[in-house]
C-alpha cells in the first residue's frame, strides 16, 4: 500500500452478502486515469473481527459477569466458527444452531456496550442524535476511550498493523447513516495516530448535509481536511493533476471538495460526470470471499432519478440532482465483466428508479448473450410491464422483481405524486404475482395527509393479493417537495427528530387542526391485532408476508435475504 498515493475505505455497517459499490467504482475510475490507488473494505472486515473465536476471547466471562453471560459465551466460542463457514456457503435462515450462535455473539457483546446494537450487518448505536454535529462529535470521542469495545478495538488493530503503509490521503465513503460514527471513528483514530495523513470524506450522506448545511461541515469533524460531495470521479480527476504538478498541492484547486479557509467553507467547482464509457468497479483487494452467501454484486444502472417527482423523495434536489443513465448493452456488459473476472453469478441492479421499457432491453441483451445469471431489482409501476415484459425478465435470470406502489390508496398516490393510477398498480402487482408466483412491494405509512383507514386499506389490498413487503416509516425528507410546499399537505409546523438538531434531514409534522394523522405506534399496535401471524415489527419498519409461506421467515423472525436484501440501500421511486 505504501505505493499508493490514495487509499479508499468503506466502513460498517453494510450488507453482510452485497458488495459496496462505491468505493470500488472509484477505484476503477481511479487506475483509469492512472492515479494508484488502494481500497479497504472494513465494513465486511469487522463482520469477519465480530464473528470470530479468538475475539470472543477479549470477552472472557469475568467474576462478575453473570450465569448467562458465562453460558453464552461458552456456546458462542464453540459454535461461531462453524456458524460462519456455513453463513459463506449456504443459505442459514432456517438453521437453527447457526441462528443461535450469531445470537449469542451479538447477545455477548450487547450486555457489555448496552448503547451498541450488533448483527451480521455490522452495527448500530443509541444514545445520540445524527442530526446533531455536537452530539456525533461527543458519541464518536467516547467510542474512541472505549478500548474494549468491539469497533474501537478493530479500528485500533486495524490501524496498528497498517500504520507504515498507509498513503498520504486517504478517503473515506459515507453513503448512509449508519456508517456515519464508524468512518468519523475511524477518521479520528487515523488522524491522532498519522497526523499528516490527508482525509476526505465523502458519499451520499456528506453530500445531503453540504446541500442544506455548508457552514456546519466543520463542527461535525474537525479533523478532517476536506469533504466530498456529488460524484467522486472529479474529485480523482483533481488529486492526480495536482500530484502531477506537486505534492504539496492545494485542495483548494480540486473539484468537488470543500475546504475551508478561516473557517469559511469554500467549494472551487460543482462537476457530474457521464456514465457512458465508465469502467466497471474494480474489486481488487476486498476480500470478496467474507461475504455471506448468497454474495452479490452491485451494478450501477444510472445516477438520480428520471422520474423526480415523489413528494416523500429528495433524490432530485439533493445528492443526485442529475439524472444520467448507462445503456442497456453497457449494464450487460458489466454483468459480463463481474462474471468472467469474480465467478460473480449474483447481481442487483442498483438505481432510484428504473424504466420498465429500459429493464426489458437489458433482460433482452442478457438473453442474447446466454449470461445465465441470477439477478434482482426494483422497477417503477408504469406502462410497459406487461404480460410479455415481465416473462422476458424473468427468462433473463431476474428472480425477484421489486415494486415499490408506496401505497393502494388513490387519494394517497395523489398526494405522494407517484404519477401512476391504482387500477393500473393492480394489474401490474397481479401479473407479476402471476408469473413469479410471488410479489414484493414496498409501502410507506404515516403519510401526511392519511388515515388510518387509508393505510388499513392499503393492507388489506396487500393481503388480497398475497404481497409480502415492507412498510417503512414515514419521514419528511429535507429537500423534498412535500418540505418544500408543506402547508399543502396541511403541516404548520416541522420540528427535527430532537431539540439540539443542527444537521437534521428529517423532520417531524404537526399536522393543522383537523388533518387525520395516525401515528407510527397507531399503525404498529393495529397491524400486531389485524395481522398477528404475518408481520414483524421494528423500530422503523414492518414486515409482512401474506403469501401464506410462513418458513420463508428465518428463524430470528426476518424474511430469508433472498427475499429482502435484494437493493440495500436502494431508494424507491
Amino acid at each position: 500500500m505504501a505505493d499508493h498515493m490514495l487509499a479508499l475505505f468503506s466502513l460498517p455497517s453494510w450488507s453482510w452478502n452485497q458488495l459496496y459499490l462505491a468505493v470500488p467504482h472509484l477505484v476503477a475510475y481511479g487506475k483509469s486515469i492512472g492515479l494508484p490507488v488502494v481500497q479497504h473494505d472494513l465494513a465486511i472486515e469487522f463482520i469477519d473481527f465480530l464473528f470470530n473465536s479468538k475475539t470472543l476471547d477479549e470477552y472472557k466471562p469475568r467474576s462478575r459477569d453473570s450465569l448467562n453471560y458465562n453460558l453464552l459465551w461458552n456456546f458462542a466460542k464453540s459454535n461461531i466458527g462453524q456458524a460462519v463457514k456455513k453463513m459463506r456457503r449456504q443459505d442459514c435462515s432456517h438453521d437453527v444452531g447457526a441462528n443461535n450462535a450469531f445470537q449469542a455473539t451479538t447477545t455477548l457483546y450487547e450486555m457489555r456496550y448496552p448503547t451498541s446494537t450488533f448483527g451480521l450487518n455490522g452495527i448500530q448505536f443509541w444514545g445520540y442524535s445524527i442530526g446533531s454535529t455536537s452530539s456525533i462529535q461527543r458519541k464518536v470521542l467516547e467510542l474512541s476511550r472505549q478500548n474494549k469495545h468491539p469497533l474501537t478495538l478493530f479500528l485500533r488493530e486495524w490501524i496498528r498493523l497498517n500504520d507504515t503503509s498507509i498513503p498520504p490521503i486517504v478517503g473515506i465513503s459515507i453513503a448512509g447513516v449508519p456508517q456515519v460514527v464508524p468512518s468519523l471513528l475511524f477518521s479520528y483514530l487515523l488522524k491522532r495516530n498519522n497526523p499528516s495523513t490527508v482525509l476526505i470524506v465523502g458519499g451520499s450522506w456528506i453530500s445531503l448535509i453540504a446541500k442544506w448545511y455548508l457552514n456546519k461541515l466543520s463542527s461535525l469533524a474537525s479533523w478532517i481536511d476536506a469533504f466530498a460531495v456529488y460524484d467522486g470521479e472529479p474529485v480523482l480527476s483533481g488529486l492526480r493533476e495536482g500530484f502531477e504538478k506537486s505534492r504539496r498541492f492545494s485542495l483548494s484547486n480540486v473539484p468537488n471538495l470543500i475546504t475551508h479557509h478561516e473557517g469559511i467553507p469554500k467549494i472551487k467547482k460543482t462537476a457530474f460526470v457521464d456514465l457512458h464509457g465508465m469502467p466497471s468497479p474494480d474489486f481488487t483487494g476486498i476480500p470478496i470471499e467474507k461475504y455471506g452467501f448468497p454474495q452479490t454484486f452491485p451494478v450501477e444502472v444510472s445516477r438520480g432519478c428520471y422520474w423526480g417527482k415523489c413528494a416523500f423523495c429528495n433524490i432530485k434536489s439533493g445528492v443526485n440532482e442529475r439524472f444520467r443513465c448507462k445503456s442497456a448493452k453497457a449494464v450487460a456488459d458489466e454483468v459480463a465483466r463481474l462474471k468472467k473476472r469474480y465467478n460473480a453469478k449474483r447481481f442487483v441492479f442498483s438505481s432510484a428508479s428504473i424504466r420498465p421499457r429500459f429493464l426489458s432491453e437489458i433482460s433482452a441483451q442478457l438473453i442474447r448473450r446466454k449470461e445465465n445469471v441470477r439477478w434482482s431489482s426494483f422497477v417503477r409501476l408504469e406502462d410497459g410491464l406487461d404480460e410479455k415484459a415481465i416473462r422476458q425478465i424473468k427468462k433473463s435470470g431476474c428472480h425477484h422483481l421489486g415494486v415499490a406502489p408506496e401505497s393502494f390508496c388513490s387519494e394517497t398516490l395523489k398526494r405522494m405524486h407517484k404519477g401512476f393510477m391504482l387500477k393500473n398498480v393492480m394489474s401490474v402487482v397481479r401479473r407479476i404475482k402471476h408469473i413469479y408466483g410471488k410479489v414484493n412491494v414496498n409501502i410507506i405509512a404515516c403519510f401526511p395527509g392519511e388515515n388510518i383507514d387509508d393505510f388499513i386499506r392499503t393492507m388489506e389490498a396487500c393481503r388480497r393479493e398475497g404481497a409480502c413487503g415492507t412498510v417503512f416509516k414515514y419521514d419528511l425528507k429535507i429537500g423534498s417537495p412535500i418540505w418544500h410546499s408543506s402547508i399543502d399537505y396541511g403541516i404548520k409546523q416541522l420540528e427535527p427528530p430532537s431539540p439540539n438538531d443542527d444537521i437534521a434531514t428529517s423532520f417531524q409534522c404537526i399536522t393543522k387542526k383537523g388533518i387525520a394523522q395516525y401515528t407510527w405506534k397507531h399503525c404498529t399496535e393495529l397491524l400486531a391485532l389485524l395481522y398477528p401471524q404475518n408481520i414483524n415489527v421494528f423500530e422503523d419498519k414492518i414486515e409482512f408476508r401474506f403469501d401464506g409461506d410462513h418458513d420463508e421467515w428465518g428463524v430470528q423472525g426476518h424474511m430469508m435475504m433472498d427475499e429482502r436484501d435484494y437493493g440495500a440501500g436502494l431508494e424507491t421511486g
